[in-house]
């Protein structure tokens, strides 16, 4: 796939685990409308192609993570947040206290500031 941020193999594996995701969820919905056995024989497949696929997705996000500078730098990237982000949260909790405060009558403080 030209222009893709996956490779082939990892397009791949993600559209075949999302396909055999779905199987499993139309065969069991067909298995409610007869020939029971077919149905849950096919689900049965369908459950352990997408094990297996998992494992190689699995398998492959390991690697590109390590290619990419490990999973050190995931963590970090996912646990980064913007102070400006922080900033805005912190000042609509404050308004939102300063309204519920306002229309009960009571005093409301925040316990994190």
């Amino acid at each position: 796939m030209q222009n893709s941020p996956v490779d082939n193999n990892t397009y791949n594996v993600i559209t075949a685990l999302a396909k055999n995701l779905e199987a499993c969820e139309v065969y069991g919905k067909f298995a409610q409308d007869g020939n029971q056995p077919l149905w849950e024989q096919l689900s049965q497949k369908a459950r352990e192609q997408v094990t297996l696929l998992q494992q190689e997705l699995t398998k492959i996000m390991s690697q590109n993570g390590q290619s990419n500078g490990g999973s050190q730098q995931a963590d970090l990237d996912r646990s980064y947040v913007d102070p400006r982000v922080s900033q805005s949260v912190n000042q609509s909790s404050k308004k939102m206290d300063n309204t519920a405060g306002k229309s009960s009558g009571q005093e409301v403080t925040n316990p994190y500031n």
